[in-house]
């Protein structure tokens, strides 16, 4: 995820997008540093909807390339938080 977030500016077009990784990060690193797999079930869910909500973002033909760029790699985050739920 560093080398992701190296490079990684915002725009205010992603902005509230950011907002909804950076919750999922937060709530996986919780969840793992605790053990919870109720969490880590819930993060799950919550990865799909994400997931959805970024291919929705990526498909918009108003936004411009580099932001859909920068949606592509939040769905990484997204993914990393899945494989970081599946160790639980």
């Amino acid at each position: 995820m560093g080398l992701i977030l190296k490079r990684f500016r915002l725009t205010e077009t992603v902005l509230n997008f950011f907002h909804h990784v950076a919750s999922l990060y937060n709530e996986t690193m919780n969840a793992f540093l605790s053990k919870n797999q109720i969490k880590a079930c819930e993060i799950w869910f919550k990865r799909n909807e994400l997931t959805n909500e970024a291919d929705k973002l990526i498909n918009n033909t108003e936004l411009e390339y580099e932001d859909k760029d920068r949606v592509k790699n939040m769905k990484r985050i997204i993914e990393y938080c899945k494989d970081m739920a599946d160790l639980i």
